[in-house]
């Protein structure tokens, strides 16, 4: 059996990093690994953790969203990061995609969507 794509949601709304778990679980190939809301100590738990895909919401504070982006470029190994946005004309996302986020989706997407999203964003490392 192939190891399954270890996934960190990063979500300042425990709703949501709920909602995402839940999503995530219903797969075979995935494993929620972790979650953060806001923490000033997230660079630490990701090279804890080791999580081959980062959800990022683009609205947390601490770190803030690019900011922790910029710190996933430097944790070893270093993961895949997804952004996520609230509104579809977020200009924040197109500025995370240029600070290193593979791909973006907006979090009103489909179960289907965002799973899609997450094998597309590092596809070396999905196991399928």
């Amino acid at each position: 059996m192939r190891r399954k794509v270890r996934i960190l949601i990063a979500d300042r709304n425990r709703m949501m990093r709920e909602g995402l778990r839940a999503i995530i679980e219903q797969t075979d190939d995935m494993d929620v690994v972790g979650e953060m809301g806001d923490d000033r100590t997230a660079l630490s738990l990701v090279e804890r953790l080791r999580p081959d895909v980062a959800l990022v919401d683009l609205e947390l504070k601490e770190p803030a969203s690019l900011d922790f982006i910029d710190l996933l470029s430097h944790a070893s190994p270093r993961p895949c990061v997804i952004a996520m946005a609230t509104y579809p004309d977020d200009s924040v996302a197109h500025r995370a995609l240029c600070r290193g986020a593979s791909s973006t989706f907006l979090k009103t997407s489909s179960r289907d969507d965002i799973i899609e999203a997450i094998r597309q964003a590092c596809p070396s490392r999905n196991p399928g």
